[in-house]
């Protein structure tokens, strides 16, 4: 049954991206109204190992911001909340940087990690979307996201906190690249032009014929596939698996057959061998929806979406919104078993 309430509000949210995403642009470029708390953080975190800890859509924002600030020479982990507050003996280090990522402010396991490290004495820097609450008030320093109300499940949020890792990670590193975060959202709203209407047949085919789904990715873009799983399957009961491509190179591409589906989010970086996966998958008799950084030569069975982006952290953004495309046209048709509503904030 169609929740039509829902598939509303997952437009509504999907259409307000790019607005979010460059009220968090301005507020963190030079002169904006958190600017300086962002160079406060910087500050903190500079020189320390940090971790990047979140759950589901937050957590898929930090293993993206972790492998584009290793990429410029920053000690990062992206552990994900629960494990990191239950395995992690460094959870009470004050050396060690922890930046904990809740959109809603109120996930239990991000409250008890800023609780524990408060009583440690041990500094957390928040990422969340209110700055009011007693979590936000528990840390040293709390940093907005600017998404405003998210009304079904993450979009806006993970994009939003993808953007502000990043930005962070351009701190810390002092890479002096103010304007990254303007280039993106300039970039948003002719990319979510474009991706709609290519992403309809793949889910055409998929609705009338639904077969296995996977997600894969590498790099920053393993935290958007990541995120997509999580979403597709939140939503739309579809179940989703995701993984490293490297991951589903190394075995479950025996499994894959005629009706298999699979999304690959292509990165610069390891863009040939994700082409090469793309190409034995379909040959397999995958349809393959394939978010490539740039223009990629494709095969039978591949559904090219092309992504143009400065780096490799900023394709890991835009390469969401595919993603979050195919969610919404298969949500019009298909509806939404969604059944909890994130807890919103005026």
């Amino acid at each position: 049954m169609i929740e039509m309430p829902m598939v509303e509000g997952l437009a509504a949210d999907v259409a307000d991206q790019p607005a979010a995403f460059e009220r968090l642009a301005r507020a963190y470029g030079p002169g904006g109204t958190d600017a300086e708390r962002l160079a406060a953080a910087a500050r903190h975190l500079a020189g320390r190992t940090v971790a990047l800890v979140g759950s589901g859509a937050s957590h898929a924002a930090c293993v993206a911001a972790a492998a584009s600030w290793r990429l410029v020479g920053l000690a990062v982990e992206a552990p994900e909340a629960g494990e990191f507050l239950h395995y992690d003996p460094r959870l009470d280090d004050p050396g060690l940087g922890v930046v904990v990522v809740t959109y809603s402010g109120q996930s239990a396991e991000a409250v008890a990690i800023a609780a524990r490290r408060h009583d440690a004495r041990a500094p957390t820097i928040l990422v969340t979307e209110g700055t009011d609450s007693s979590l936000a008030t528990s840390c040293a320093l709390a940093l907005p996201l600017h998404c405003g109300v998210e009304r079904a499940t993450a979009t806006k949020s993970f994009t939003n906190t993808l953007g502000l890792l990043l930005r962070l990670g351009d701190a810390v590193a002092a890479r002096g690249e103010p304007n990254r975060l303007e280039v993106i959202a300039r970039a948003m709203t002719p990319t979510m032009a474009a991706v709609d209407g290519a992403v309809a047949p793949w889910v055409e085919a998929f609705i009338a014929a639904p077969g296995p789904l996977d997600i894969v990715g590498r790099g920053p873009g393993f935290g958007t596939a990541l995120f997509g799983g999580l979403v597709l399957r939140e939503l739309l009961g579809w179940r989703a698996g995701w993984m490293t491509a490297g991951h589903f190179r190394h075995g479950p591409l025996l499994d894959v057959g005629s009706g298999h589906r699979l999304i690959i989010t292509a990165g610069r970086r390891a863009l040939e061998l994700s082409l090469g996966l793309a190409r034995d998958a379909a040959a397999r008799g995958a349809s393959v929806l394939l978010i490539a950084d740039g223009n990629a030569a494709t095969a039978p069975g591949i559904v090219p979406i092309p992504i143009h982006a400065p780096d490799e952290g900023a394709f890991a953004i835009l390469a969401a919104l595919p993603c979050e495309a195919t969610m919404a046209r298969a949500a019009r048709t298909v509806g939404t078993r969604y059944v909890r509503v994130q807890a919103t904030r005026e």
